[in-house]
């Protein structure tokens, strides 16, 4: 399904937060940027709070899924989630990705980013839409792998990478534009694109025991 009319779009994958308002016609009515190392959650909200303030009204929400900061997707994918149901306005996710500020007007490149752990990921874009998800390799599997690349290679990353890229970031009004341009799903639950399934710690469960005689203990039991 393609949008259409004004959109609201939020991308907090990269410490290089933004919000936008754009126009059908592309321009753009009001854009914000923000920049933090830890965490967007507090300075997402000022500028969103200004532009529903200014009273323009707007179709749809377009939100940055990433990949990225976990935390930071999430929160701007709550946000999103949040005025979309107060504005009565449905909302999508659309790759960063497909959002970054050098991207060539061909709309075909590479990108490729550090992945923590030795190990860096790659995706490739092509007219705009995301034809290889991004997957992780190693060092040398990454080298190997656009060995024969000729086309641009854009990363998020200011590290030292296995391999050249110019370094950008995802913008707002750059993922509401490219947004008309995607099928999108509506009525789909929004997620961020993980590199590595999310890492969940477990607490220790309390040794509870249950009320009936002769039924197992739950939790760890003391050793004997």
């Amino acid at each position: 399904m393609t949008t259409t009319g004004t959109l609201l779009a939020i991308e907090t994958s990269t410490p290089c937060g933004s919000l936008a308002l754009v126009a059908e016609d592309g321009e753009v009515l009001f854009s914000r940027a923000f920049e933090s190392q830890r965490s967007h959650n507090s300075l997402l909200f000022e500028p969103l709070k200004e532009v529903l303030a200014l009273g323009y009204a707007f179709s749809d929400i377009i939100v940055g899924i990433g990949p990225g900061s976990y935390t930071g997707v999430r929160i701007g994918i709550s946000a999103a989630i949040g005025v979309s149901l107060a504005s009565n306005v449905r909302v999508a996710g659309v790759s960063s990705l497909l959002a970054l500020e050098a991207a060539p007007a061909s709309g075909t490149y590479h990108v490729i980013g550090d992945a923590r752990r030795g190990s860096y990921f790659h995706a490739g874009i092509r007219d705009w839409k995301v034809t290889v998800e991004a997957a992780i390799f190693t060092r040398e599997e990454l080298i190997a792998h656009l060995a024969d690349n000729t086309l641009p290679v854009l990363s998020c990353d200011a590290s030292p990478l296995p391999i050249a890229a110019a370094v950008t970031s995802p913008s707002a009004a750059n993922l509401a534009r490219v947004a008309r341009s995607q099928e999108l799903d509506f009525t789909a639950t929004i997620e961020p694109i993980y590199l590595r399934a999310p890492y969940i710690t477990i607490p220790n469960v309390p040794n509870v025991r249950m009320q009936k005689a002769g039924q197992p203990t739950v939790g760890r039991s003391k050793p004997r």
